[in-house]
């Protein structure tokens, strides 16, 4: 994770692909009870589900608008 306000951007790994995720200013983010928390609560392992559009130019590449942290 690149920081802990918003944007920021995720190194996530999905069935052994990496992506970089783009999380804008108006993204929600989510525990596990889809509760709105911060982003200071996440951290390196968490199981994270992201709702987002694959970039065509870059198909690694994922602009996100939710995040939602499994492990909290």
């Amino acid at each position: 994770i690149s920081g802990t306000i918003l944007p920021v951007t995720l190194s996530i790994a999905v069935l052994g692909k990496d992506y970089t995720v783009y999380f804008g200013e108006k993204t929600v983010v989510l525990n596990k009870a889809k509760e709105q928390t911060s982003l200071t609560r996440f951290a390196v392992g968490d199981t994270v589900r992201f709702y987002g559009i694959v970039r065509q130019t870059d198909l690694s590449a994922i602009d996100a608008d939710t995040i939602r942290d499994m492990d909290f």
